[in-house]
């Protein structure tokens, strides 16, 4: 009788068995949060700086969110939609050109993700610095 053939006395194959047990091994380890001041293989620096991104670009919107309502003018707000569309696709756009000699790398999603982190941590801080409250120049 081969090893698949085996099976528990309740009927239960063994293959089927070893793979729950696996994945109740490993699915707590994954589940644990990573530790990004201690990121040493690319995968874990490629997460990281994901993760950081995704801070940063939730970070951008409140911003964004918070200056859309302080404008009271129609206008003014479809020009700062406007200027925040041209400014996602620029960012998009160089941070494209600034990893491309890496794009077949394993680099590359730790790159590019640095790049989006960057540049939109600065222009999070254009928009807040834009209008600070009480200052008579903002919309």
């Amino acid at each position: 009788m081969s090893s698949f053939g085996l099976r528990f006395r309740r009927g239960m194959p063994i293959l089927p068995a070893l793979l729950l047990l696996l994945l109740l091994t490993v699915a707590p380890a994954q589940a644990q949060a990573l530790d990004c001041s201690g990121a040493q293989t690319q995968v874990e620096i490629n997460e990281c700086s994901e993760k950081e991104y995704a801070r940063a670009d939730a970070d951008l919107n409140k911003a964004y969110r918070d200056l859309m309502a302080r404008v009271d003018d129609g206008e003014e707000r479809a020009l700062l939609r406007k200027a925040q569309r041209a400014w996602i696709t620029f960012r998009d756009a160089h941070c494209d050109f600034m990893t491309s000699d890496s794009r077949d790398g394993s680099i590359y999603p730790a790159l590019f993700a640095g790049c989006l982190a960057d540049l939109t941590i600065k222009r999070t801080a254009e928009l807040r610095a834009d209008c600070q409250e009480g200052d008579i120049a903002c919309p």
